[in-house]
């Protein structure tokens, strides 16, 4: 019997082990892309909020002298149609008496001024065919 059979069979721990060093290297390289690539990625959206904010202030301000326009017309409005300034204003410029009427003796025109605008068209009919009447007769005598 060989006794260096059985020693050779026996596995020897390596005793120092061997890194993976391209595991690692690769590991880190990625992590350090991703990472740059984060903070770009941030730094882009944050430059975009930063846009979009200052837009919508510019529009909120924009809103607010609109509204502020308006308030301001509809209280000229009321101030100038009040039924005070109205003959105060009437008294001042058109130096007439107003008198008020009632609700009843207002009368109603709409009968009225429709007749008026159907004898209008009348007319307006009327003499556009008196006007081609005489173009032709002038056309005839010019020829």
């Amino acid at each position: 019997m060989d006794p260096h059979r059985w020693v050779n069979t026996i596995s020897v721990p390596n005793p120092v082990p061997k890194k993976n060093t391209y595991n690692s290297v690769k590991k880190y390289s990625l992590m350090t892309i991703l990472f740059v690539c984060g903070l770009l990625f941030v730094s882009v959206l944050k430059n975009e909020t930063r846009n979009l904010q200052k837009e919508i202030n510019k529009l909120e301000a924009a809103i607010n002298v609109i509204k502020f326009n308006l308030k301001q017309a509809i209280l000229d409005n009321e101030v100038i149609t009040s039924p005070e300034n109205i003959s105060r204003l009437a008294k001042e410029y058109l130096n007439i008496n107003l008198t008020s009427y009632k609700r009843s003796q207002i009368k109603n025109l709409n009968d009225k001024t429709e007749e008026f605008t159907k004898v209008s068209k009348i007319k307006k009919k009327e003499t556009s065919k008196k006007k081609i009447k005489n173009l032709s007769t002038s056309i005839k005598s010019q020829v």
